[in-house]
């Protein structure tokens, strides 16, 4: 710029202006002049350590972090306040819910300081707000570890924890262990899926009924419920509570694949096949929905769609020993008992130890002729089943004529011999 043109500048003010004339500029400059001197040195003091320490130790969570972060990055904080420091500022990450960060200043904690039974226990609570339940569970065992008295609270989280990762009969005594402090606190919906998980169903059921009474539409309650009711034989009651559930959720395709099979379970096959086809229909990859249609399709005697099904459940999941025994009954019951045979097989040798997957190969080599070997067969489903079993198949031979003594659940002399007798003239003794 040629700097004898700078009259050809425009200015905001001609210099002829009261602008000019009144001393406003002269006012301007000495403003501007305060602020490029006094502004570095009000800076400098609100970042003093003294300014940095009052904003690490503010209530408000903002103020603290950035108090505290400023005063670790600077050095400011010597060897002894470290820790402070830092669990000042993850006391802040905990109150803004941002756990990921709590949990790094609480490492820095435990790597710099002695065991402290206080802060593996908020790191826990960090790990736990985090779904990070194997973490959460071994700091809280720490954490109750390190101290004389642990608080019931620890003993509740870590109990909740060990439900998402199965380790029920802990969590069970470790809500025991509440219950006896403050039974108020035990956690009911966690403790209900302890006691379903372990085979305790009907306590399970008094727990979500006790949360269901507190909320009548807790989702998790009324489905874990009816499951409950389910593997306890009570159908009805397991309806009801679906129904309630497809109210508040009607797009869960498992609310209608439970309703589905608690419907076959009790002759309401169309029902049942309504209700499973919708579940397939909203999710058309969950395999438990094929094995159960294809249940119900087998004993509505459709035995060409119920092959289709069970075979789809079978391509699903190669390993699902129910879908293979259906699929090799249902080739049975269709007059299809050659190609059973290698699914029976198949199912044995997956469950060796199973009734149901016995009697059906001895069902399927009787119709084949292999007699030696389906007396066999039906020895080892009796001695699988027991007593109950073994008065089944008293009950079958006297229907079928081949049985009169008593029916005690042994299998006796009379009742191997009754049970030869039927297979060698190829009767199907259990066969429906």
């Amino acid at each position: 710029m040629n700097w004898q043109n700078w009259r050809k500048i425009p200015m905001p003010f001609p210099l002829n202006s009261t602008f000019w004339r009144r001393g406003y500029a002269n006012s301007v400059f000495s403003l501007v002049l305060l602020l490029v001197v006094l502004f570095p040195l009000a800076t400098h003091a609100a970042e003093s350590p003294d300014t940095l320490e009052l904003l690490c130790d503010s209530e408000d969570p903002h103020s603290a972090i950035l108090g505290c972060t400023k005063l670790i990055e600077r050095g400011l904080i010597d060897r002894h306040d470290i820790i402070d420091t830092f669990a000042r500022r993850a006391s802040a990450h905990l109150k803004l819910e941002d756990y990921r960060a709590a949990v790094g200043d609480y490492d820095v904690i435990i790597r710099a300081g002695p065991p402290n039974a206080d802060v593996h226990a908020l790191r826990g609570v960090a790990y736990f707000e985090l779904d990070e339940c194997g973490q959460a569970v071994e700091d809280f065992s720490k954490a109750i570890q390190l101290t004389t008295n642990p608080e019931p609270v620890h003993f509740q989280l870590r109990g909740i924890c060990l439900v998402q990762i199965g380790e029920y009969e802990q969590a069970l005594s470790d809500f025991q262990i509440v219950y006896a402090a403050e039974p108020e606190r035990v956690p009911r919906f966690e403790r209900g899926a302890a006691l379903a998980a372990t085979g305790r169903k009907r306590e399970a059921v008094q727990d979500f009924s006790a949360v269901l009474r507190r909320n009548q539409n807790s989702k998790e309650a009324l489905y874990n419920r009816a499951l409950a009711y389910a593997e306890l034989g009570r159908f009805s009651d397991c309806v009801s509570d679906i129904e309630e559930y497809i109210v508040l959720d009607p797009g869960f395709s498992m609310a209608y694949w439970l309703r589905g099979s608690c419907y076959g379970e009790t002759g309401r096959y169309p029902a049942a096949i309504s209700d499973l086809s919708h579940a397939i229909q909203l999710n058309p990859e969950f395999q438990p929905a094929y094995r159960a249609l294809g249940a119900a399709l087998l004993r509505n005697g459709d035995y060409h769609a119920s092959t289709e099904t069970f075979s789809r459940a079978v391509e699903m999941n190669a390993r699902d020993v129910s879908a293979i025994n259906g699929l090799a009954w249902t080739l049975y019951a269709s007059g299809k008992a050659g190609e059973g045979l290698p699914l029976a097989r198949r199912a044995v040798e997956l469950a060796p130890d199973s009734m149901e997957v016995r009697d059906t190969l001895a069902h399927i080599l009787v119709q084949l002729g292999l007699t030696v070997e389906a007396f066999a067969e039906f020895e080892k489903a009796a001695e699988l089943g027991g007593a109950a079993r073994i008065r089944e198949m008293q009950k079958a031979l006297r229907q079928k004529n081949f049985y009169t003594g008593e029916i005690n659940g042994s299998l006796d002399r009379m009742t191997r011999a009754s049970l030869r007798a039927c297979i060698d003239v190829g009767c199907q003794l259990l066969s429906d």
